[in-house]
């Protein structure tokens, strides 16, 4: 499994691919992502940044794993905050073990926020336990 994290504009600008999922995270305010057409497999939520419903991480967590098998990696974009995008991408990183992304790769990519973050990915562990 692969993962790529992304901004708003280099999502859109990205051509479409079949095999990978894709996870998009805006805000309700927010007009969806523009992506190219193509996609198959896309999962759009809407949640104010730093708010993460128990709801929503199951949701989440079941669409991950109803698609998984199928797919090469998952694209997680955001257009706004990457705070849930982070925890988000944690969360895919430890269950997939995908090592260049691990919370302990100090070359990951991204700075985790302790707070917030944590809380994202420990609702999205208890929803699959």
């Amino acid at each position: 499994m692969k993962l790529q994290i992304c901004t708003k504009d280099d999502a859109e600008a990205l051509p479409a691919s079949a095999d990978w999922g894709v996870i998009v995270i805006t805000d309700p305010a927010a007009p969806y992502l523009d992506l190219q057409p193509g996609w198959q497999v896309v999962r759009r939520q809407k949640v104010i940044d730093r708010m993460f419903p128990k709801e929503e991480a199951h949701d989440l967590a079941l669409f991950v794993c109803m698609h998984s098998p199928a797919l090469k990696g998952f694209l997680v974009c955001s257009n706004g905050g990457l705070a849930l995008v982070q925890g988000v991408a944690a969360w895919l990183c430890e269950r997939f073990n995908i090592p260049e992304f691990a919370l302990d790769n100090p070359d990951a990519g991204f700075a985790l926020e302790p707070e917030f973050n944590a809380r994202v990915l420990e609702l999205l562990r208890t929803t699959t336990k």
